[in-house]
């Protein structure tokens, strides 16, 4: 939930959702699509968050 929100987190059909039908490798997917803020008053994709999401997606699909 981390710079996403517990609310938003929690309301997310690609996380979330996916997690609760079992479908871990389309939740490790959907973090990537938590990559965007709005720069000058305009949603779009972060590099920094990119990054992160596409670590955290690892990191969820690791054994350890």
């Amino acid at each position: 939930a981390y710079n996403i929100g517990i609310g938003a987190l929690s309301k997310s059909n690609s996380v979330t959702g996916n997690i609760k039908k079992g479908n871990y490798k389309a939740a490790a997917d959907g973090f990537l699509l938590w990559n965007k803020g709005k720069v000058n008053g305009k949603l779009q994709a972060i590099n920094g968050l990119t990054r992160r999401r596409t670590e955290e997606r690892q990191l969820f699909l690791s054994k350890d």
